[in-house]
């Protein structure tokens, strides 16, 4: 038996929490900002999740 596992986000969820693409988008954007100013840690899930965002912010979904 093969398992496959994917990483997803919950796009429309997370664009509610936030009031919007253009909210959320500052958010990881402060994210970032915070990463390069090394008051966050950096980790692998966390370059993974704004890999992610990146995806989704440019139009990707996966497939179902």
């Amino acid at each position: 038996m093969v398992v496959r596992t994917e990483k997803r986000l919950v796009w429309d969820s997370l664009v509610s929490v936030y009031g919007g693409e253009g909210h959320l988008a500052e958010a990881v954007a402060s994210l970032r900002q915070s990463l390069q100013e090394e008051t966050v840690e950096p980790t692998a899930d966390l370059a993974a999740a704004l890999e992610l965002y990146a995806k989704y912010a440019a139009g990707w979904r996966p497939e179902f």
